[in-house]
């Protein structure tokens, strides 16, 4: 009875692990949540895929532009049937991007096939392979492209969920990344399938090995103190792989869980995120 009761629970996660809102029959529409900020959509094209974003109508006259990744999304429909299409139930990362609380300043990014891309589909990359290195090339491509087209010189990544895990091994390849910062990220995800007993993301990148040069980049990890699908053991797991911490801070929640709510406390952590490393900035 133990056992099937793990197997449902291991069931349920697979399914909303990276998605929120009770409702998993209709997705949420992200037109009329842009919109309303008199946000709009784009298209970056890269060499391996087409990704789907959203920006603001025009940016400010920044330096530093903060960047938002998406989490895995819909990935997975049971524990052994793989989804036909990862975009996310409700987009909790561009819920993220929209409440960013400096107007003009940010960008989000979804991940590859999510919102209708099908360019160069294939289902490994938001199973095992979801972290994998074209993934992380992708999303390099599209901040060269950035920095070459706009005035920027850095950028502030902020990944929610598997978006923290693409954003930390994108931050760990580039000298343009000045911050760091995950929303209930996949930080250690060996930890993470370990801890769920499922097959682990064979073909995928792990942030926990790059430490060394992770180290050196001022970083804060928010967790949910009730999230039991990423739980603030991972992100204890992959504070382990760092010798020296001084610039690693990982932070818990109370009350908050996986999904539902981080976008409405969101403005005040991005400004605790920033009050940590004030002097740095």
């Amino acid at each position: 009875m133990a056992n099937k009761a793990m197997g449902i629970l291991i069931i349920f996660l697979m399914i909303s692990g990276c998605t929120s809102g009770a409702d998993r029959v209709a997705r949420q529409d992200p037109i009329p949540m842009i919109q309303k900020k008199g946000w709009e959509a784009v298209t970056f094209k890269t060499d391996n895929f087409d990704i789907s974003g959203f920006k603001p109508g025009l940016w400010q006259q920044i330096k530093i532009l903060t960047i938002y990744i998406e989490g895995d999304g819909l990935a997975w429909l049971s524990r052994s049937r793989v989804s036909s299409d990862p975009t996310p139930i409700y987009p909790m990362g561009l819920a993220l991007a929209l409440a960013h609380p400096r107007a003009g300043q940010a960008l989000y990014l979804a991940r590859p096939f999510q919102f209708g891309q099908k360019r160069n589909i294939n289902r490994q990359y938001w199973t095992h392979a979801r972290f994998a290195p074209q993934v992380i090339q992708a999303y390099a491509q599209i901040l060269d492209d950035l920095k070459q087209k706009n005035q920027f010189t850095g950028f502030h990544l902020v990944g929610y969920s598997g978006g923290g895990g693409i954003a930390a091994l994108l931050a760990a390849r580039r000298n343009d990344v000045t911050l760091l910062i995950t929303v209930a990220g996949n930080l250690d995800h060996r930890a993470w399938t370990k801890h769920h007993r499922v097959s682990s993301l064979s073909e995928s990148l792990n942030p926990a090995d790059h430490s060394a040069k992770l180290a050196l980049i001022p970083q804060v990890h928010f967790y949910g103190e009730k999230d039991r699908i990423i739980p603030g053991s991972i992100a204890a797991a992959y504070a382990q792989s760092f010798p020296d911490r001084r610039l690693l801070k990982i932070v818990p929640v109370p009350d908050m869980g996986h999904g539902e709510g981080w976008d409405l406390l969101w403005p005040k952590l991005y400004d605790r995120a920033l009050a940590h490393f004030h002097d740095l900035m």
